[in-house]
């Protein structure tokens, strides 16, 4: 593999910056040397060409009247063995061991073996994902159907994959449902070659006395994360991976069968039932004065996947005639009721969570969120 390996000053270790001193060739590194004194360190940065590693140690050597060492102040000798080399600059120190005599050359020639080979680093390319660094972990996210390309294999990818979640009710019904939250799968996986992605959309809005609809199903590498169920509109809340909140007069929630059922209606009162969450079942409605209020939505998973702490799959809030919202799951990642007119709040994107459900018709229940997958592994 020609030119993969260079030789930088003036750089940061760790970094891809620096005053370029030479270009590897024939095994050889130049480094200039010309007026240091005897016995003063210099610090060398050496990597790879971008996206290029080692696979294995590699060993340095240094020529004649010269030494090197790993830190600078220690372990001075002829070689040095680094465990690898990436393609950010790896720190090594080169110093003037004896007298160069009259006429030999001004500069440092550094042997370098390899052992093994100049291997890619494993990258992999999406057309509509994000990819960023976060922690020491490279973090792709795809929030929408896409595919994957890797360049190499990698083994024990940590990988989140959550289905869409369901639409609120609404519609020209009272106190609804709130949607459930898609089904959450979390795991280690392989990617290798061109993996397709199918990310479950939030479910649809119902403008009749129907209820809402229930998210889609997101697919990678053999598992299927299932979608919630959508919020109750005048019948009870619909079977999901979590179910839908149940609509007004005491109609039950749906059934999860991935997740937890949703709330129940109160029996009395137009106050829906939230719906359910990954790991929580939704809250029913209440009818006692003043309390009437919209059921919570159930909570959904926090994973730090991302590099960050987020929830997926909560249940959307149920809604209330006269009364109180109930509040979505997780901190209202799933949309929030309606307490009275207006709306259901919709669900924060690429959560898989539910919307909130409809208090007084006609109005549109909140829409469910999209499923996202997301894969990491730590950065080599």
């Amino acid at each position: 593999m020609a030119a993969s390996a260079f030789v930088y000053i003036n750089f940061t270790p760790g970094g891809t910056d620096g005053t370029l001193v030479s270009v590897e060739g024939a095994n050889t590194l130049p480094i200039p040397f010309t007026g240091v004194p005897l016995l003063t360190s210099v610090p060398v940065g050496l990597r790879c060409t971008m996206g290029v590693r080692s696979l294995g140690s590699v060993t340095i050597t240094a020529p004649t009247f010269f030494e090197v060492s790993l830190n600078g102040t220690s372990g001075w000798g002829a070689s040095i063995t680094l465990a690898s080399v990436s393609d950010t600059n790896t720190v090594l120190y080169v110093r003037q061991r004896n007298a160069i005599p009259s006429g030999s050359s001004p500069y440092v020639l550094l042997g370098v073996d390899y052992g093994a080979a100049l291997v890619a680093k494993f990258s992999v390319t999406t057309t509509y994902g994000t990819q960023e660094t976060v922690g020491g972990y490279r973090v792709v996210t795809c929030p929408q159907s896409d595919t994957i390309v890797c360049s190499g294999t990698k083994a024990d990818v940590s990988f989140l994959l959550v289905g869409g979640g369901g639409h609120g009710g609404g519609g020209i019904s009272y106190g609804c449902g709130g949607g459930g939250g898609g089904q959450v799968i979390q795991g280690t996986t392989t990617l290798n070659g061109s993996m397709g992605v199918t990310i479950g959309e939030g479910g649809g809005y119902s403008d009749g006395g129907n209820n809402g609809f229930n998210g889609g199903s997101s697919i990678f590498n053999g598992s299927t994360a299932i979608g919630g169920g959508g919020g109750g509109s005048a019948k009870a809340g619909s079977d999901g991976a979590s179910g839908g909140g149940g609509s007004w007069g005491g109609r039950a929630g749906g059934t999860g069968s991935a997740g937890y059922n949703g709330g129940a209606a109160a029996s009395d009162s137009y106050c829906g039932g939230g719906g359910g969450g990954a790991t929580q079942s939704g809250a029913a409605g209440t009818d006692d004065p003043p309390g009437r209020s919209g059921g919570k939505g159930g909570d959904g998973v926090t994973t730090t996947i991302s590099g960050y702490s987020r929830a997926y799959g909560a249940g959307g809030g149920g809604a209330a005639q006269y009364g109180t919202l109930g509040a979505g799951g997780s901190s209202n990642t799933g949309g929030a009721g309606v307490g009275g007119t207006g709306s259901g709040g919709d669900a924060v994107a690429n959560r898989g969570s539910g919307g909130g459900g409809v208090g007084v018709c006609p109005a549109r229940g909140g829409a469910g969120s999209a499923g996202v997958l997301i894969v990491s592994w730590p950065i080599s």
